[in-house]
């Protein structure tokens, strides 16, 4: 009997563990934006893509840029006030993903992130990119969902939950109530999926 029930537990945990990828695999995604303010006469061009492999058919490492580029004609430090942070800032973060068939969870190491303002209808303007320096990095678990909508290209969506490493500052943080200590957001977007040629 006691046979009969682990041969039964691998057969499940193999069923499981099955997953639609290749080891191999190669993923891209990512975003592409532009925005012009009209009124204050400022562009932003917002390119974030991100790239992932499988190193077997359950296991992703992953790497993900996000550059924004902020023009504010005529703009002079000493005199501006606006919310814009003019001029190229980049960040990026490194990741790992485990797959139970289209299902994952994950985490990625941070280096920064984009500001943005959003319209009650969800639509996003970047303003400027935050990077974390030294101790304020930030850790970043997600569980998610690879949804196919083709052959190749899948909807990702996913709950975040993002924090500071170190632990006391991040306790010292939470103390003071301070900003971008502890964050949890849903994500949607989209991952192209491939196996390159052999």
């Amino acid at each position: 009997m006691n046979k009969r029930i682990l041969f039964s537990l691998i057969i499940l945990l193999s069923s499981l563990m099955a997953s639609s990828f290749s080891t191999g695999s190669r993923t891209f995604g990512g975003s592409l934006s532009f925005y012009k303010d009209l009124n204050a006469d400022v562009s932003v061009l917002n390119i974030s893509p991100r790239f992932g492999y499988f190193v077997n058919s359950n296991l992703m490492f992953e790497i993900g840029i996000n550059h924004v580029e902020i023009d504010v004609k005529e703009y002079n430090a000493d005199t501006y006030e606006g919310r814009y942070n003019n001029g190229e800032q980049y960040t990026t973060s490194l990741g790992a993903r485990l797959f139970v068939k289209n299902f994952y969870a994950g985490f990625e190491f941070v280096k920064g992130f984009s500001a943005s303002m959003s319209t009650g209808l969800g639509n996003q303007v970047t303003i400027g990119s935050l990077d974390f320096e030294g101790s304020d990095e930030r850790g970043l678990f997600k569980l998610g969902l690879l949804t196919p909508l083709s052959k190749q290209i899948y909807l990702d969506s996913a709950l975040h939950y993002m924090f500071i490493l170190d632990k006391d500052k991040r306790k010292l943080a939470e103390e003071e109530n301070d900003e971008f200590t502890r964050l949890a957001y849903l994500t949607l977007g989209i991952s192209y999926i491939w196996e390159p040629k052999k």
